[in-house]
């Protein structure tokens, strides 16, 4: 398991469960799509362009609910944090 996981695991296992656990799947989900769409081997190469495209997708062809949007902007965030990146996440 590398450093990530590691961080997102013990991230989850603190405070307000149910949202704690909506971001790491949120934050898993954006890293598999890069790895799948971009060939990212490790989270530290998501960037911007592989952010925004993760925001614009819309996996059943339809736009995806502000909700969705804003847990999404959420994860970045995370992942950001995570990654010791100084500035917030970009949004769409």
């Amino acid at each position: 398991m590398n450093k990530i996981q590691a961080q997102l695991n013990a991230f989850a296992k603190k405070g307000g469960k149910p949202s704690r656990r909506r971001y790491v799947k949120r934050v898993r989900q954006l890293i598999n799509f890069c790895k799948i769409h971009f060939g990212v081997r490790n989270e530290g190469q998501i960037g911007r362009a592989q952010l925004l495209a993760w925001y614009a997708e819309q996996p059943r062809g339809k736009p995806l609910a502000p909700t969705t949007l804003r847990d999404r902007g959420y994860a970045a965030d995370l992942l950001w944090e995570l990654l010791d990146r100084g500035n917030k996440a970009p949004r769409l």
